[in-house]
């Protein structure tokens, strides 16, 4: 990962509104440089600060296998399907273009904040929506 993007994920992996941590981007090989970046609207479950303190929530988020470790065993603790259908489809597009092309794809949102639903993230303040916009605008500057 470039010392940029690391960065911006570790300046950016901190609790906002409500204690949830912003989700800035997650990597699957932090030793290389992404050249394919992957773009969702924003993150789908969220981690709040009662759950990781700050420091071991930013270890996670820059190792993918941790992240998705942790996600899996989050939502199985909410009740949930390990993997949400969504996270499944993401899962299998970064295996599958790894394997076709060794390329490791770099996984962000427009928008950090995780909200189960989009309706959610519309109703957020407008200076939060502006707050949780930054990273990827960081990370456009940055590519």
């Amino acid at each position: 990962m470039t010392n940029n993007l690391k960065e911006i994920i570790i300046n950016y992996s901190y609790p906002s509104l409500n204690g949830v941590y912003l989700r800035p981007g997650l990597y699957l090989n932090p030793d290389t440089n992404p050249n394919i970046f992957l773009v969702g609207y924003n993150p789908a479950t969220p981690i709040h600060k009662n759950d990781l303190k700050q420091s071991e929530y930013r270890n996670l988020i820059l190792s993918h296998k941790k992240f998705i470790s942790y996600y899996e065993a989050l939502r199985i603790k909410k009740g949930k399907r390990k993997l949400s259908p969504t996270r499944k489809r993401i899962n299998d597009l970064v295996t599958k273009v790894f394997t076709d092309t060794n390329e490791v794809m770099f996984e962000t949102n427009i928008f950090s904040y995780p909200t189960s639903k989009e309706k959610e993230l519309r109703a957020l303040p407008k200076d939060i929506l502006e707050e949780v916009k930054q990273p990827f605008i960081e990370m456009l500057h940055t590519i």
